[in-house]
């Protein structure tokens, strides 16, 4: 089992046809413009798009966890279970999160862990950082 994609954006859609549409994509940056009055922390709207490629030994049902953190901070995470299609090897998790706390500029660093059912750990990882840049922003 590896992770094959890791895709932080703005959004993400879920489309007919086993489709998915995602938005606003990043690279290694967030750049954000912010008036200098403002109160941290600001919420910001952010997605994960993550794509796993299962083995042959893989069960084909396993539970994740998705933590997103500043600084030393946990600031956001996502837990679930997900059973793989009969006809892929691949399992796709599209991950919104509406209002992520962000307290100014930094890092945030994600890790990613998949379990079986039993709940033993069969990956985790730390997937690339992003950095938080903030500059103030023009009246």
């Amino acid at each position: 089992m590896k992770v094959i994609d890791f895709i932080v954006a703005d959004d993400i859609r879920t489309e007919q046809g086993n489709k998915y549409s995602v938005m606003g994509i990043y690279s290694d940056c967030i750049t954000m413009s912010v008036p200098a009055e403002v109160k941290w922390p600001i919420g910001f709207r952010f997605a994960s798009f993550v794509r796993l490629e299962l083995g042959r030994g893989d069960p084909d049902a396993l539970r994740f966890e998705f933590k997103i953190f500043s600084g030393d901070r946990d600031v956001a995470g996502f837990a679930g279970a997900v059973v793989k299609a009969p006809d892929t090897n691949i399992v796709t998790l599209p991950l919104v999160v509406s209002f992520l706390p962000l307290a100014g500029a930094g890092e945030l660093h994600f890790r990613f862990r998949v379990l079986d059912d039993a709940g033993q750990e069969l990956l985790s990882e730390n997937l690339r950082a992003l950095r938080v840049v903030v500059t103030p922003a023009k009246v």
